[in-house]
C-alpha cells in the first residue's frame, strides 16, 4: 500500500498517535460537514503543526488561518489535541510527539497531492486504510471543563 509507505520512518511508539490524529481529521470532516480538499487539509495540518511547534518550545500561541471555514476545523482539532489526555483511550503523547506526527502527515499530504493518478482525496485514502483501527477508537470529544482557562491563548 503506497499510502502507508508515507509513514515508514515514523517510530513505532508514535503509530497510535498517527491513527488517533487521522481519526480526529476524519471525524471533523464528517461532523462539521467540511469539504476538505487536499489543499485545505494541508493548510489545517500545517497551521496545527506551527501551533504545536510553538507549544513544544513552551510558548502558548495559536496560529490561525485566514480562511474562516478552515479555522473552524483548526480550532476543533487544536482544542482536542491540546486536551488529548482527557480523552479515554487517547494514546499518551507529548506536544513534541504531536508535532512530529503532524509534520509526518503534512509530508504525506504533499506526496499524495503530487501523485497525478490519485483519484481519491487524502482523507478518503486514510479512511479506507485505517478503517479497522478507527472503529476501535473512542469518540474524540474532550470532556469536562478546562482546569484553568483556555490552554491556547491568543496574543
Amino acid at each position: 500500500m503506497r499510502f502507508l509507505s508515507n509513514f515508514a520512518g515514523l517510530p513505532r511508539e508514535r503509530v497510535p498517535l498517527l491513527v488517533f490524529v487521522h481519526s480526529l481529521m476524519i471525524r471533523a470532516r464528517h461532523e462539521l460537514g467540511a469539504e476538505l480538499k487536499d489543499a485545505d487539509l494541508a493548510v489545517v495540518v500545517s497551521t496545527l503543526a506551527r501551533t504545536f511547534d510553538t507549544l513544544s518550545k513552551g510558548v502558548v500561541y495559536e496560529h490561525k488561518s485566514e480562511d474562516l471555514r478552515l479555522q473552524a476545523v483548526i480550532t476543533r482539532l487544536g482544542e482536542t489535541l491540546v486536551r488529548r489526555e482527557e480523552l479515554p483511550g487517547a494514546p499518551p503523547s507529548s506536544d513534541s510527539d504531536v508535532l512530529a506526527v503532524l509534520q509526518t502527515i503534512q509530508s504525506a499530504i504533499e506526496t499524495h497531492q503530487k501523485q497525478v493518478e490519485s483519484q481519491k482525496s487524502y482523507l478518503d485514502s486514510a479512511e479506507r486504510v485505517f478503517r479497522g483501527a478507527l472503529a476501535k477508537l473512542p469518540e474524540a470529544e474532550a470532556r469536562g471543563q478546562p482546569k484553568s482557562g483556555p490552554l491556547i491563548v491568543e496574543p
